[in-house]
């Protein structure tokens, strides 16, 4: 069957991204088969025939984001020496990129409720929003493997504590709060690192 039957007349890509866009400004429940349509367009037949159910064109969009989106913040851990460093330019890359104009603000992830009984969507939100703190843990112990980072500190308090805070950023975010606000939460934040990482070994 392989070059048989019409070819579509839409950017698969660009209309996943148009979708994207409007699940994480409305949420699941909020968008409208209609609404998402009219937002792709395309109409019903192209979007089951290219993303079959709704449930599934939003775990699409999902992944999307976390591919895009996501990368622009999460992969700050992994682009400086010190986990420190790393921790610090992951919050202020939640300031800038949970403001940007043209996009609705806030996390797509962390803000989206769920009102039906969808497991499919719910497990697939849960793994995207422990992913954080695992990435966190992760990197805190590397910190601890090139002895930036005390034997005895709990990364995983630690790892819980970053990203509650990363989190909090991303659903004010959401309510309005601008960019220099959270460029300084983010300042507060990391002004408790000698606190809660109390001893810094030496090299």
């Amino acid at each position: 069957m392989s070059g048989r039957g019409r070819p579509r007349e839409f950017d698969r890509h660009q209309a996943l991204v148009k979708a994207m866009l409007l699940f994480w400004d409305k949420g699941y429940d909020g968008a409208s088969l209609n609404e998402l349509m009219v937002a792709m367009g395309i109409k019903s037949p192209s979007l089951y025939a290219a993303f079959g159910s709704k449930e599934d064109l939003f775990l699409e969009a999902l992944d999307l984001y976390w591919a895009t989106v996501g990368e622009e913040i999460w992969s700050e851990l992994y682009k400086h020496e010190r986990a420190q460093d790393s921790i610090q330019a992951m919050l202020l890359a939640t300031a800038r990129s949970l403001t940007r104009e043209g996009r609705p603000h806030g996390c797509f992830v962390t803000q989206t409720e769920l009102k039906s009984p969808l497991p499919n969507l719910r497990v697939g939100l849960k793994v995207l929003r422990c992913k954080p703190f695992e990435m966190l843990r992760n990197r805190l112990r590397l910190g601890q493997a090139s002895r930036e980072i005390g034997e005895h500190v709990d990364c995983e308090s630690v790892a819980n504590y970053y990203g509650v805070v990363q989190r909090g950023m991303a659903m004010v975010a959401r309510d309005g709060s601008p960019r220099d606000a959270l460029e300084k939460v983010a300042g507060h934040a990391m002004g408790t690192w000698g606190t809660i990482v109390p001893d810094h070994v030496a090299h």
